[in-house]
């Protein structure tokens, strides 16, 4: 799953570009600072929201630089797209992300050759959870779904306006 930004002021940036004295250099380079500083918060919020059952979740988020105002915010993880959207019919997708969502419709990850009713009794076992209740969630999930637990796309919103906030006042200098 990626998210990517960047193009926030880019006809601006591309204008400036275009005259590229040593003052809009450094001034380039400084917006370009602000949205790598931008992802570095968004791969630190996401990280901190998501679940921290085994944290396999978590360590798999980190984002790339592809250009200087071009960063893909990233979470490695096989099951990212279902924490953050849910399944079935708790799939939640906020506005502006359909599209993303629907590239992990009817996506199948590699269990390691668990079934669905091994893998909760392993989550049930580590949290603690008598049979019956873990029988429970199985039966919730089978039917229903896993509920959304939304940790990429809040931390993306988030961090994307503050950094609209940074920006607005570097170019209002």
């Amino acid at each position: 799953m990626a998210i990517r930004f960047g193009s926030v002021y880019l006809v601006r940036i591309n204008e400036m570009m275009q005259d590229l004295t040593k003052e809009n250099y450094d001034f380039l380079l400084e917006v370009s600072y602000e949205f790598e500083a931008c992802a570095v918060s968004i791969v630190r919020v996401a990280k901190q929201k998501t679940s921290k059952d085994m944290g396999v979740l978590a360590r798999g988020i980190t984002y790339v630089k592809k250009s200087l105002f071009n960063f893909d915010i990233i979470s490695a993880s096989q099951y990212s797209a279902f924490a953050e959207f849910g399944t079935k019919s708790s799939t939640v997708i906020p506005a502006g992300f359909e599209d993303m969502a629907n590239e992990f419709k009817g996506v199948k990850i590699d269990t390691g050759g668990l079934t669905l009713a091994q893998a909760i009794e392993q989550w049930g076992k580590r949290r603690g959870l008598e049979p019956a209740d873990i029988h429970g969630v199985y039966l919730k999930i089978l039917h229903k779904g896993r509920n959304p637990h939304p940790f990429l796309i809040p931390a993306y919103l988030q961090e994307t306006q503050k950094l609209q906030q940074r920006l607005n006042t570097l170019f209002s200098l």
